[in-house]
């Protein structure tokens, strides 16, 4: 439920921008100094937290603040990192992708800065193949 709750303040438009990345890196340092890695910590969530958390990413995305957008596309690399492997996830590369045609400009950008952390997070990996 930590995950959850700093996801749910992430995500909240009215507070300030100096807060909400604080919640973000919550998260970040949460998954990734989990004892057993930040895959093992996420798949012992509850899959509606892990849902829910997902949502509030995405939603983020959206923010008028490129701070936001930029730790939001960090975080949801580090869950898709956890999730590709497994076969979960799999509309996330496409609805990115579709939105870096978007007509709103700070989508578009978002949508490419999320890209480039998820190919970031993931060029030592060949998670891709079976």
């Amino acid at each position: 439920m930590f995950i959850l709750a700093c996801s749910e303040e992430f995500s909240q438009n009215n507070l300030s921008d100096s807060l909400r990345p604080k919640a973000a890196i919550l998260i970040k340092y949460t998954l990734l100094n989990s004892e057993g890695g930040a895959e093992k910590l996420w798949y012992n969530l509850d899959s509606q937290v892990r849902e829910k958390t997902k949502t509030n990413l995405l939603m983020t995305l959206a923010s008028k603040s490129d701070i936001i957008r930029n730790v939001a596309g960090d975080l949801i690399s580090i869950i898709f990192s956890c999730e590709v492997g497994k076969g979960h996830w799999n509309d996330l590369i496409e609805n990115l992708a579709n939105n870096t045609g978007h007509e709103d400009a700070e989508i578009k950008k978002s949508a490419i800065m999320a890209l480039g952390h998820i190919c970031e997070k993931l060029k030592d990996r060949n998670v891709f193949t079976s």
